[in-house]
């Protein structure tokens, strides 16, 4: 459409003005260097992460919440349609071998969505494994996020999410979880064989990889160690080192065109 192409030409001619720039992931950065902009202009830096173990303990929280014991399947962010928790929903749905897992949904969302999930929780039978706890500090959430039994990331497939590298990812990843995550680009990508992978919107396969990640957790230890050594470039110390290479180049060029 004239709208898609006239934010594409803005976006031209921002990173033309700019002296360099930063792309949030490598399949962002290869869409803007596909529209024209010279590879060494621009440097994807990821968002970093915080490995350390969160500073509440899992009873404290489960106390807070009002958790039961038991297996917990855990998304604390945003919640919105692209989220597509509505496919996690259908697939726990599936899961006659796991009556008794809980699914909590921690974050912000829009009224109208939330009541989408909760009607769809209902229909499914699920209200009462269904736990919805709004938006939390940032530690609280770090903390409900080491309960959950799998790393269990949904996406739904659209342009923008072809190129997504969700942080959720490396939030499970810190916390040693095993990874159940979409089947898109540049998540494959990055993870490679680390991860179990759904068809995006499909929720018998995701019901399928949780279903075999519960009955056969021995096969995952390695994906696990794999994961840890793919996401390990996306450490604090390691990002703040890429920005700072970055910071100094643009200084350097500045210093020679004011020579």
């Amino acid at each position: 459409s004239i709208w898609f192409r006239l934010a594409a030409l803005l976006e031209r001619l921002s990173c033309l003005f700019a002296d360099h720039v930063v792309a949030a992931n490598d399949g962002i950065r290869e869409t803007v260097v596909s529209r024209g902009i010279p590879a060494s202009h621009v440097t994807a830096v990821y968002n970093a992460y915080d490995g350390a173990p969160p500073t509440l303990s899992s009873d404290a929280v489960r106390r807070e919440f009002g958790l039961p014991r038991g297996r917990l399947l855990v998304h604390a962010g945003g919640i919105n349609a692209e989220r597509d928790l509505e496919t996690l929903l259908r697939a726990v749905a599936r899961l006659s071998s796991q009556p008794d897992l809980i699914v909590v949904i921690a974050g912000e969302g829009r009224p109208e969505y939330l009541q989408t999930l909760r009607q769809l929780a209902e229909d499914l039978h699920l209200h009462d494994r269904l736990r919805f706890i709004g938006r939390i500090p940032l530690e609280q959430a770090r903390a409900l996020t080491a309960l959950s039994e799998l790393g269990v990331v949904t996406l739904e497939s659209n342009p923008l999410t072809q190129l997504a590298w969700p942080t959720r990812i490396l939030e499970f990843v810190a916390f040693r979880r095993p990874l159940i995550v979409p089947d898109l680009p540049l998540i494959r990508r990055v993870l490679g064989d680390a991860a179990r992978y759904y068809t995006p919107g499909d929720a018998t396969s995701l019901a399928e990889q949780l279903d075999l990640a519960f009955r056969h957790p021995e096969s995952l230890e390695p994906k696990v160690n794999d994961a840890a050594r793919a996401c390990q470039r996306f450490e604090g110390g390691q990002v703040r080192t890429a920005l700072l290479s970055i910071c100094q180049s643009v200084e350097a060029l500045q210093a020679a065109r004011s020579a």
